[in-house]
């Protein structure tokens, strides 16, 4: 399945160096290097990648992978520049998801300090994870007006 609108490209700051990028309609994938850490950091249409089937995401969502996990200064810093620039860059894309390894406690609470809030576990054929989302204001905001139908 191929989607209407390219993955936005993530800059990533001053700390770290790009070695190596790849980009496609669906995924962009990064190869950066901070220090002698050499991490490889996929953004990817959700409805494309391994996780579509795993819960509800639009045309518009993205996935972000970070492989091998970094420190979780690292990890804070990749997952805060995504964090920030996603709803700028796309601004249709209602929520990124970052799936930490079910269990990983240390990745968890590094995506919650990033910005990031604990939704489900889920099981798909790579192993157990735990998908955490950020999502823009006007995704989460609620009308308290309970007598009128939403966007009426």
């Amino acid at each position: 399945m191929t989607t209407s609108s390219a993955v936005p490209v993530v800059d990533l700051g001053p700390g770290w160096t790009q070695v190596e990028q790849n980009v496609t309609p669906n995924h962009v994938q990064q190869v950066v290097e901070r220090q002698s850490t050499r991490v490889t950091v996929m953004l990817e249409r959700a409805v494309t990648g391994v996780f579509r089937e795993a819960f509800p995401s639009g045309e518009h969502d993205l996935r972000l992978a970070v492989d091998p996990v970094p420190d979780p200064d690292g990890l804070f810093d990749l997952l805060s520049s995504f964090a920030q620039q996603f709803s700028t860059l796309d601004p249709e894309c209602r929520r990124l998801i970052y799936a930490a390894p079910e269990g990983d406690l240390a990745s968890i609470a590094t995506a919650e300090r990033a910005g990031f809030r604990y939704v489900v576990d889920v099981e798909v054929v790579t192993g157990s994870y735990s998908l955490m989302v950020v999502e823009p204001a006007w995704v989460t905001a609620v009308d308290m007006d309970l007598d009128r139908v939403p966007q009426t």
